[in-house]
């Protein structure tokens, strides 16, 4: 494994990663990361600014679906109950969920961040023993420069290994 690989070599640059905004609704995030989708690309968050573009949290997949199956999916915590396409349409609030701001489901950033000269031993320490996340924003100062993701740190370790 190379020992001394810095992060802003592992990174993603943040001009080259999906953003929007924390007043966007859901709808719109699903609607970016589709169009990512549909260019090749797998990103599976957002990068959150707020309207003054501070960086102020991620949006996930999965964050955004929880939030639809918060609102839509009749289920009792001990039983299952199959839901047609129909239903989940209709008679759900699939449309008022989609419409919920990415403000209300993202995840904030509370110090979870890493600035781009350290090692990538750093990075991978920090999101497999000490944070438990998926997408580390990195920094330079307090300016945010990129991301690096738990699989570019999982093709980093097969790559040297």
């Amino acid at each position: 494994m190379k020992q001394d690989l810095k992060v802003n070599e592992l990174m993603i640059p943040i001009a080259e990663y999906p953003r929007i905004f924390e007043a966007d609704t859901l709808q719109s995030a699903i609607k970016k990361l589709i169009g990512y989708f549909d260019k090749g690309y797998n990103y599976r968050s957002l990068l959150v600014f707020s309207e003054n573009n501070i960086l102020v949290g991620i949006l996930t997949i999965r964050d955004i679906l929880n939030e639809i199956k918060k609102n839509t999916m009749p289920y009792d915590i001990d039983k299952f109950y199959p839901v047609s396409w129909k239903m989940f349409l209709n008679e759900h609030s699939l449309k008022e969920s989609i419409l919920a701001s990415v403000k209300d489901v993202l995840r904030p950033l509370v110090n979870v961040r890493i600035q781009s000269g350290r090692e990538v031993t750093t990075a991978i320490q920090q999101m497999l023993f000490i944070t438990n996340i998926n997408i580390l924003p990195v920094y330079e100062g307090e300016k945010p420069v990129g991301v690096v993701r738990a699989v570019d740190v999982f093709k980093f370790i097969g790559n040297n290994i």
